[in-house]
Parts: C-alpha cells; structure tokens; sequence
C-alpha cells in the first residue's frame, strides 16, 4: 500500500507510515459466532424443554 500523506510504499496491516509516522485505520478481524452461540442459553434451555415435552408426547 502507498501513504497517502507522504506517497511513500507502507507495509500491509500497518498501523503507521514509517516516513512520515501518518496514522492509518487497522481494521482488526474478529471472530464469528455460529447461530448456536448467538441464542444465548435461555433459548437453548427452551429449545432442550419443547423437545423433551415432544418426545413424552409420542
């Protein structure tokens, strides 16, 4: 990538130019969350309990 104060070529993922010292973003990465983990444990407790009560059912 090129600084866009100074022109000069910067290192990927950089966090600052190393001529001129210009601030860039980082974009940090972040982990993603299967759908399980997102409902949280109360949804998984009442999924658990509906499907016990179907089953007792049958």
């Amino acid at each position: 990538m090129e600084c866009y104060n100074c022109g000069q070529p910067v290192p990927d993922g950089s966090e600052r130019c190393p001529t001129c010292g210009q601030r860039f973003a980082v974009v940090k990465k972040t982990r993603t969350r299967s759908p399980l983990a997102s409902l949280g444990c109360g949804s998984l407790l009442l999924l658990a309990l509906l499907t016990s009560l179907v089953i007792r059912r049958n």
